[in-house]
């Protein structure tokens, strides 16, 4: 990619993202394979077709599900992850991140107490009583 914001489209397990530091806001769209993780220098990963997994990277990411079971991670940094239709696991990592599940019966999970602080809180952006589950691994 070059200095400007890029859009690439992932359908191979053999396909590679080659982005520069600061070059924009670029986004992976994958399609056609299963558990992605975001290279370096992208910001942004949508999960297309039948994909379920996705992860992000030590930037701030926007991570997107599907229709399917999805289970997003973030990664280091301030992560938005958005599940879609199907009963999804989120994990937001470090960083103070924004999780929603979306329709389904979701699960917000937390492998460490300093994935969510005080002074750093994750915000649950649709939690359902009696659907949707926390939990603290």
């Amino acid at each position: 990619g070059g200095s400007g914001d890029d859009l690439y489209i992932v359908d191979n397990a053999g396909d590679r993202t080659v982005e520069l530091a600061n070059g924009g806001r670029d986004c992976v769209v994958v399609v056609g394979i299963d558990g992605y993780t975001l290279q370096a220098n992208v910001e942004d990963l949508v999960l297309g077709g039948s994909v379920t997994r996705g992860t992000g990277n030590s930037l701030d990411n926007v991570i997107i599900g599907n229709d399917a079971a999805n289970r997003l991670l973030g990664g280091a940094g301030t992560d938005i992850l958005i599940g879609g239709a199907g009963n999804d696991v989120l994990v937001g990592g470090a960083g103070t991140d924004v999780l929603q599940g979306g329709s389904g019966a979701d699960v917000f999970l937390f492998n460490a107490a300093t994935e969510s602080s005080p002074a750093a809180p994750d915000i649950i952006a649709d939690f359902t009583a009696g659907e949707d589950r926390i939990n603290l691994s």
